[in-house]
């Protein structure tokens, strides 16, 4: 491996000077001559503070709101499923189509599973001020954010599926 750096020549240009190499016997570098910065000297420049990123994270309580719509919607819709395969001889859920009814309601609860990815955050955690101890690893992160479209699309394409399929066959 080789270091270069580039230098201003002089002439409103730059030039590219090789500065040093690696040295696979020492496990290092070494260097043929001295760094050019860009102020133009061989002094490093002082350790600059990385700049604070604002994540635009969802506060705690809009969370807590969303998990509360998550498990509200799942229980109605289990609740719907149990409902309709328990009746599905009595007239009402019979003209009703027990069978799409049933795909509807199992196309709205993979479209919710979107609200849990959508509440999966960073490394850095959801809310300082909260003192919030969830932290997520970068795998955990690209799953999530891999599988949202998944969740959405086939939720949503299921409930319109089975309503289309309905309306069609009446």
């Amino acid at each position: 491996y080789v270091m270069q750096n580039t230098v201003p020549d002089g002439s409103e240009g730059v030039e590219v000077v090789t500065v040093g190499s690696w040295n696979n016997s020492g496990g290092q570098w070494s260097y043929s001559q001295p760094i050019v910065y860009a102020d133009g000297t061989t002094n490093a420049p002082p350790f600059v503070e990385p700049v604070s990123e604002d994540s635009n994270h969802i506060g705690f309580n809009l969370r807590v709101v969303g998990i509360t719509t998550y498990c509200l919607n799942i229980t109605l819709a289990i609740a719907l499923i149990v409902v309709v395969v328990m009746h599905k001889e009595k007239p009402v859920i019979k003209k009703s189509q027990p069978f799409f009814l049933i795909v509807i309601l199992v196309g709205s609860i993979i479209s919710t599973q979107s609200i849990l990815l959508f509440s999966v955050l960073d490394d850095k955690g959801y809310d300082r001020e909260q003192q919030s101890e969830t932290v997520y690893r970068v795998p955990d992160l690209d799953w999530a954010c891999q599988s949202l479209p998944y969740t959405l699309n086939l939720g949503f394409t299921l409930s319109l599926g089975g309503l289309l399929a309905k309306v069609e066959r009446i």
